[in-house]
């Protein structure tokens, strides 16, 4: 995709963690064949299990990165991050993020701050890649993402219209105060509110959410299409 960029693990970093990996087993092993104490024993074998996994570890990111793997994908409108375990990619769309900022917890890595208040920590650390500079560029692409006219304004009916068709969104999949198209998502006014309604084959409406204004129901409806486009791109629908 021509706007993405693609975030790959240091090899050098993948390296130095084998090797520092590696040396930690071979002297937690040497402490289990000659213990000063005890316990050094019990410490020496709980080592080699923890530095074990971190060789591991250390081959499977190895591996990914000869696969060309990206650690990260950084979109006009989205972070994915990749979770190994999974081998998928966790999505945080930009429409929910207030900023991007680096914190520690173990090591260090790169925590997506939701408008909401709550946060949410990615796999994104610093023992793979500089997170200081990997933050810098998410911050960079969500402060373009919410300069956009349709986003740095209240949201309407005709923001929200050239939003989705420039996401690329079908206008048969959308419209305002009408019923007459099936499956359609609908933002319709109800006396002085707003609902989103969902119209499905046979005609028959769905109310999805009620709001109190134009503009909560158009951001609702603008989210909906939005988390659909995330849901088709983790699982290779598009």
């Amino acid at each position: 995709m021509k706007n993405r960029i693609d975030i790959y693990p240091s090899i050098w970093r993948i390296i130095g963690i084998i090797l520092a990996g590696s040396l930690f087993v071979v002297g937690c092993y040497l402490r289990t064949i000659h213990p000063r104490a005890g316990i050094d024993k019990l410490i020496g074998y709980f080592g080699i299990v923890f530095f074990s996994l971190v060789v591991i570890i250390g081959f499977v990111w190895l591996i990914l990165s000869a696969m060309r793997k990206p650690l990260a994908r950084i979109y006009d409108n989205r972070l994915e991050y990749l979770i190994p375990a999974k081998m998928k990619y966790e999505i945080i769309p930009f429409l929910y993020v207030e900023m991007f900022v680096t914190v520690k917890v173990g090591a260090k890595l790169i925590r997506a701050d939701y408008l909401t208040g709550v946060s949410k920590n990615t796999g994104i650390v610093n023992t793979l890649v500089p997170v200081g500079k990997v933050c810098d560029m998410l911050n960079e692409r969500l402060e373009k993402f919410w300069s956009q006219p349709m986003l740095s304004q209240p949201l309407n009916r005709a923001f929200v219209t050239k939003y989705l068709l420039t996401m690329g969104i079908e206008p048969w999949c959308f419209d305002f105060d009408t019923t007459s198209k099936p499956d359609c998502m609908v933002v319709m006014r109800d006396g002085d509110r707003y609902k989103l309604i969902y119209i499905d084959d046979r005609g028959a409406g769905k109310t999805l959410s009620n709001h109190l204004t134009e503009n909560d129901a158009c951001r609702a409806l603008l989210e909906n299409f939005i988390e659909e486009e995330v849901f088709k791109s983790q699982h290779g629908l598009k």
